[in-house]
């Protein structure tokens, strides 16, 4: 299950959540190398609550361009399977009503 808000009238989060039956996370749409997140299970979100962890800044476009042409050049799989990309795609061209439902 999803859930998108957008507003104009008012200021939303720009934020993704991610939730499951045993925690969340959280990134900032303006502040992608932070990480927020919760688990039941982590011994330091029990004794401290929702940590966020501090990822390294990189431009994610450099990181896609060099794992495509690594993996050309060396012929290991890709991390996204084709089928994935396929079914990305389809919904893009449905919510641009390309396709048929």
């Amino acid at each position: 299950m999803a859930s998108l808000q957008a507003s104009f009238s008012q200021q939303l989060g720009n934020s993704l959540t991610v939730r499951g039956t045993r925690g969340w996370a959280r990134v900032s749409l303006y502040v992608p190398t932070e990480l927020t997140l919760f688990a039941e299970d982590a011994r330091i979100c029990r004794r401290a609550g929702a940590q966020t962890l501090r990822l390294r800044d990189g431009n994610m476009y450099d990181a896609q361009l060099e794992h495509f042409c690594s993996a050309l050049a060396s012929g290991r799989p890709f991390r996204i399977r084709d089928e994935e990309v396929r079914a990305t795609i389809e919904v893009i061209d449905r919510c641009y009503g390309r396709l048929a439902a």
